[in-house]
């Protein structure tokens, strides 16, 4: 049984060895053979040295011509040069090497993570930190493998190149020497087994621990961690995570020290036999000192290589390991199942959703319950309904984000699992709620929305004007090209912006908001402009998707949205999730979902008629309207109106 245990893991080491030189070979065939070849050099020049010290020793002792030592001295010179000189060359081939190595896997790895059509993988901690794990292994393992091998080999030649001078001195020493290796090679794989245990173990709380770190430094949770003295607690829960990831460390260190103090003994067995048997040798006669010399280097490389060849087992070991978390990561099925992929058509009668069921996880509750829902083409239609309701999960479904578990959704009377989720996802534009602010700049966080126009300016600029931004935009310190960041630095800054900061500084000021001239900040219903703006570079597709687009807007700017979003996508599907009901009243058709059902639907009249749910969350914002809008001459959008006291502002009355 420990014998096939045994067999099964040097097959593994065999198999993912391969594998690993395969790859390494196979992205820089020349520096992987030089940095093979390095390595029986540097195996052979060891052996080569004390062969050729054992020669100079007995020609000098045996009175040899000037010749003959010249030859030896000649030849321990170009050994000893060989030692110095190529560790520096396979360094610099094995430093490009692994450079190399790491841009391919991490490009491998990230195309398999980018082929993931679907949500589900990202949301599972096991996968983050299955993820992070496969991103170490495939930047680092490959050539550690390959690092691994070579040093075996050379190992392996100089412990050959010992073995043999020290059998013809003593086949018996020899055989002790090789015995004392057995329970160093079995300590060193238990050991690898060990850390690569740990590792996997550890992971969730390094995950956890660089988590906390990114939160205390993050500007967007810079605000409530000041305001509400967050600092410490983060800061705590950081330590207690590094804590445990030491307290593990610190085990597996000692357990590490007791063992190799044992195999350090344990090697000393052969050492102290050997000798004896030099001394009473030498004291017989039997040995010059050329042999003296030669079989205490044989010795030393043997007992020292054999623990540094169990050590590299081990080593191997451990990377076949890490590798099968990258080969595991690059194996996962794909997240969506996989159907024909026939293209998208374009959308002639509408989408329709047939007895659709949806939860996040199995152990979970239903989001959706047998959710039916026809959206004709050309129609404009509300999703409105309370918080946790399953609006947004419609909207994911919608770009099949997520697959139902259970009905169909479809698109002209075709399954969206038969169709390539690429060419449907070409065919919709979309905002969400939960919009990204990408740290990139103004012109490429409205160009991405529609990535082969990114350099069209005119078109980027024309979304931005629709949505009331571009004024805002030109006034950055390079315009468009201004980069919205709190992460990285403008290092291209122009005149435009220096001469900005030589303003700001003369009159003693600093740009609003503590912004530097060379990355401007935008406001947070300033930012949702922008990701409105975003979608309407894809005004011109098949099915239109706004997730609570004004959410973060102010009164009028929300009636311009909606009035301008009407106006540039008229004609085209539209579906509209939104908590405020003023906003959705012109909708074509509305629909009203509570805890995951379809529960009404109708136009915004017949819907006040029928006394239902919508009419009941209708009248709850709309009370005290009248009240306020007497008192301050306007119509609020929110609930504003309970404060005690309105206070309606304008830029131009704060300046």
């Amino acid at each position: 049984m420990i014998l096939t245990k045994y067999v099964r893991r040097a097959a593994l080491l065999v198999v993912r060895s391969a594998a690993a030189t395969r790859l390494v070979f196979g992205i820089d065939p020349a520096r992987a053979t030089i940095v093979l070849t390095g390595a029986v050099v540097l195996g052979a020049v060891p052996v080569a040295i004390g062969w050729l010290t054992k020669a100079l020793i007995d020609a000098i002792t045996g009175s040899a011509g000037f010749g003959h030592l010249a030859g030896i001295a000649i030849g321990l010179l170009a050994a000893t040069a060989a030692s110095q000189l190529a560790p520096t060359l396979l360094s610099l081939a094995e430093a490009e090497l692994s450079r190399r190595v790491a841009a391919a896997t991490k490009e491998k790895l990230f195309t398999k993570v980018n082929g993931f059509a679907g949500l589900s993988y990202f949301e599972q901690p096991a996968f983050h930190d299955k993820l992070r794990l496969a991103l170490e292994a495939g930047e680092y393992a490959p050539t550690q493998v390959l690092r691994t091998l070579t040093g075996t080999v050379q190992r392996t030649i100089t412990l050959v190149g010992f073995l043999v001078a020290l059998w013809i001195m003593d086949p018996f020493i020899t055989v002790l020497a090789l015995l004392a290796a057995v329970p160093q090679l079995v300590v060193e794989l238990r050991l690898s087994r060990a850390r690569f245990a740990l590792q996997t173990e550890l992971s969730p709380a390094e995950r956890k621990q660089l988590f906390y770190a990114m939160l205390q430094t993050q500007a967007a949770a810079a605000k409530e961690i000041r305001l509400f003295g967050l600092g410490r607690y983060f800061r705590d829960l950081m330590m207690a995570e590094l804590a445990t990831t030491q307290r593990g460390q610190r085990r597996m260190d000692r357990r590490v020290a007791v063992a190799r103090m044992g195999l350090d003994l344990v090697s000393l067995v052969p050492v102290a036999v050997a000798l004896v048997w030099v001394a009473r040798s030498v004291a017989a006669n039997q040995l010059g000192a050329g042999d003296v010399v030669l079989f205490l280097a044989a010795l030393a490389a043997v007992t020292a290589g054999t623990a540094e060849l169990a050590v590299l087992v081990a080593r191997f070991e451990e990377l076949a390991l890490t590798l099968g978390r990258f080969d595991e990561l690059l194996a996962l099925e794909p997240d969506l199942r996989a159907g024909p992929g026939r293209p998208a058509p374009a959308l002639r009668t509408g989408v329709e959703l047939r007895d659709v069921w949806f939860r996040y996880r199995e152990d979970l509750p239903w989001i959706l319950r047998g959710v039916n829902l026809h959206i004709p083409v050309g129609a404009s239609v509300a999703v409105v309904g309370p918080n946790g309701a399953g609006k947004s999960t419609l909207v994911k479904l919608l770009c099949r984000l997520y697959d139902p578990e259970r009905g169909e959704i479809r698109w002209d009377g075709e399954d969206l699992r038969d169709l390539d989720p690429a060419s449907l996802r070409d065919r919709i534009g979309s905002v969400f709620q939960d919009f990204v602010s990408y740290d990139l700049s103004a012109k490429a966080n409205i160009g991405l929305g529609d990535l082969p126009a990114l350099d069209d300016l005119g078109r980027i600029r024309q979304a931005a004007d629709r949505v009331g931004l571009s004024g805002t935009l030109d006034a950055l310190p390079r315009g468009f090209d201004t980069p919205l960041t709190r992460l990285f630095a403008d290092e291209q800054a122009d005149e435009r912006s220096d001469d900005l900061a030589d303003g700001l500084l003369e009159d003693g000021l600093e740009a609003e908001d503590g912004r530097s001239p060379g990355g401007s900040y935008l406001s947070g219903g300033q930012w949702q402009r922008l990701a409105i703006a975003r979608m309407l570079m894809r005004a011109d597709r098949d099915l239109l998707l706004l997730d609570e687009p004004s959410s973060g807007l102010d009164a009028r700017a929300e009636y311009e949205l909606h009035r301008v979003v009407s106006e540039v996508t008229g004609g085209r599907t539209r579906l509209l999730v939104s908590h405020r009901l003023n906003a959705v009243r012109d909708a074509d058709l509305i629909v009203v979902v509570d805890q995951g059902e379809v529960v009404e639907q109708g136009s915004h009249a017949a819907l006040m008629a029928g006394d239902g749910l919508y009419a009941e969350l209708f009248r709850l914002q709309s009370t005290g309207y009248a009240d306020v809008s007497a008192a301050a001459g306007v119509t609020p959008q929110s609930p504003d109106h309970q404060a005690d006291r309105l206070v309606v502002t304008d830029r131009s009355e704060l300046a």
